[in-house]
């Protein structure tokens, strides 16, 4: 069934990862659907993957930009009825060793640029409309080497809930995701500081049994949203949890190396 067939939708981050997954999927679902992300030649791939779409190239770093998003939606359309945001940038760096630019572009992106897509967005949504955004368990059980990330995500976490306040009418929810492969986050991180980090990861329990899949995950929030739009009752938070588990390992190095060949082993097959 075409279950978003005449919604139109706003996937802001849809250049890659699981924004364009739900892009693609909301196209397929009969959706008209508004890609937006930084980089105009992804885009346009991910347009071209979906089978149809409208590519809006800006940076959520900019003010402009973010209403620009909104606005061209609407034009495009006719109005709006999903904003999706997606769009993230991840560190993996000790808390302590952050620098003021790279807190700022976390910020940036992770937060600011949210609040601004969303207050754009707010007055176009349809009665029952609906904005989502994706956070993370870790910002309830933050791990080593993501602090950072996990601090911007938090202080969108408030930022949203003070929204609410402010638009009680409004229907905004938090998704909150546990890790994900299939994204470009972990590509783009330092593999040898990874590696390093990991020994904390096992001992303190941040080694998922499993990782979410940005492909099926993408099609999941898709249909979970549809599902959403269909009723007009509170969808605070969403939570799509991969089986996080605590592993009790011993303080002692090569249990620790024992360990993590069993965790790739597990992984790989």
């Amino acid at each position: 069934m075409m279950q978003l067939t005449g919604r139109k939708v706003l996937v802001v981050g849809a250049s890659s990862g699981i924004g364009r997954s739900i892009a693609r999927h909301a196209v397929a679902q009969g959706a008209s659907v508004a890609f937006a992300a930084r980089r105009a030649q992804k885009l346009q791939e991910a347009v071209a993957e979906a089978g149809g779409g409208l590519a809006i190239a800006g940076d959520v770093r900019n003010e402009n930009d973010c209403r620009r998003m909104v606005d061209e939606t609407v034009a495009a359309f006719g109005g709006l009825d999903l904003v999706v945001f997606t769009a993230a940038r991840v560190t993996l760096q000790r808390f302590t060793e952050v620098d003021a630019a790279a807190w700022r572009e976390l910020f940036e992106t992770n937060a600011v640029g949210a609040f601004l897509v969303f207050a754009a967005a707010l007055p176009h949504l349809a009665e029952h409309g609906i904005a989502a955004y994706l956070s993370t368990i870790g910002v309830n059980n933050p791990y080593h080497g993501r602090g950072a990330y996990v601090a911007s995500k938090a202080a969108l976490d408030a930022g949203i809930r003070a929204l609410r306040m402010e638009n009680p009418r409004s229907r905004i929810t938090r998704i909150m995701l546990a890790p994900t492969s299939g994204t470009e986050v972990a590509a783009k991180d330092d593999k040898a500081l990874a590696w390093e980090l990991m020994t904390d990861w096992i001992r303190y329990g941040r080694v998922p049994d499993r990782m979410l899949d940005a492909d099926s995950l993408g099609g999941f929030i898709v249909e979970l949203m549809s599902s959403a739009l269909r009723y007009s009752g509170e969808i605070e938070e969403l939570a799509v949890d991969s089986g996080w588990q605590p592993v009790d390992v011993p303080v002692d190095r090569q249990a620790v190396v024992d360990k993590l060949t069993l965790v790739r082993k597990s992984q790989q097959g």
